[in-house]
């Protein structure tokens, strides 16, 4: 797990620096080492985040311009989200409604009528238990 999520190149300064500090000061050692431990976690992160804006920097230098145009952006960000949807006419929205309002309500009453079953199916368990127990409601 902490294999994806630590960048070899991190470790390896703070190995070189934890290093460093043990021949240098090797009473400042204990001090200094759960710092670089707490240090490896957001210095990975920002390496990767560093490799990531250098792969998409590159990637869209080789963009042509009506490809950097269709592609979808988010705050500036391309390839973040799906690109807007159509316009779709207010009659055709207003249809489509209806249709899924229709469709809801007849769900609706599929599940009204699964319901009414289980619970009468439920109160008739009920009811053959204690009879068959000799208890008498």
């Amino acid at each position: 797990m902490l294999k994806h999520c630590l960048n070899w190149k991190v470790l390896a300064g703070l190995g070189a620096v934890a290093l460093g500090v043990l021949v240098v000061s090797p009473g400042l050692f204990v001090r200094v080492l759960p710092w670089l431990i707490v240090a490896a976690c957001p210095l990975s992160m920002l390496v990767m985040m560093a490799g990531m804006g250098a792969m998409q920097m590159k990637d869209g230098a080789g963009r042509s311009a009506d490809d950097a145009a269709q592609a979808p952006q988010v705050a500036g960000l391309p390839c973040c989200s799906a690109p807007p949807p159509a316009r779709v006419p207010a009659r055709d929205q207003v249809a489509a409604l209806k249709a899924q309002l229709a469709g809801l309500a007849a769900e609706q009453e599929r599940i009204a009528h699964e319901i009414a079953r289980l619970e009468r199916d439920a109160a008739e368990g009920d009811a053959a238990g204690q009879t068959a127990t000799g208890v008498r409601a």
